[in-house]
């Protein structure tokens, strides 16, 4: 019940007449006893690399977009909720992060492959958020959840994202071309 809940969009009320629970109460206790126990394992499965990990992944970057000494890509992933908002984390407090230069029309040739290069190397990101989303479907939408529910079902989902990724299960066999999908207004 409780992968089917992230795996969904479904009610609490069509929850307990999916799996035969008595009314939402109980199917709510259910799915909250085991977002706590699937965030309590989440420390196992969402982790910084390990210096082997970065030094690949360092290769694997160069491989893809020609810069030297990546080990990472940061990205931000809409999730619909109600009565929050963010601000840009990228500022000069992080100036350990590479981003592209904006466009205001007078970059130079170097800036717009630069800029070019970084795109090529963070579709990583966006392409493993859009997996994440694409599998989880919960996530495309937690209007009316608490906040503190809201972070546990988004630690879950990761967490039973990377457990996938790391069982081979990396790839969607609904779109085997790439998630999210073009027409996916929620990416």
């Amino acid at each position: 019940m409780f992968l089917w809940y992230l795996a969904n969009q479904n009610s609490f009320r069509e929850l307990s007449d999916k799996f035969d629970v008595s009314q939402g109460a109980a199917a709510h206790k259910v799915i909250v006893e085991v977002l706590d126990l699937t965030c309590l394992l989440a420390s196992s499965f969402i982790t910084w690399p390990t210096h082997c990990e970065k030094r690949t992944n360092a290769v694997l970057f160069r491989r893809a977009c020609g810069i030297d000494g990546i080990v990472g890509a940061i990205d931000g992933c809409h999730i619909r909720i109600q009565l929050l908002g963010d601000t840009a984390y990228i500022a000069q407090t992080y100036p350990f992060i590479i981003t592209p230069k904006r466009d205001n029309g007078a970059l130079t040739v170097d800036d717009q492959q630069l800029n070019a290069r970084i795109s090529r190397g963070r579709v990583v990101v966006e392409q493993a958020f859009g997996r994440l989303k694409c599998k989880w479907r919960r996530l495309r939408d937690l209007s009316n959840t608490r906040v503190d529910i809201m972070v546990k079902i988004i630690v879950a989902a990761c967490a039973l994202h990377n457990m996938c990724t790391g069982l081979g299960e990396g790839t969607c066999n609904e779109h085997p071309h790439g998630c999210p999908r073009e027409d996916d207004e929620n990416q």
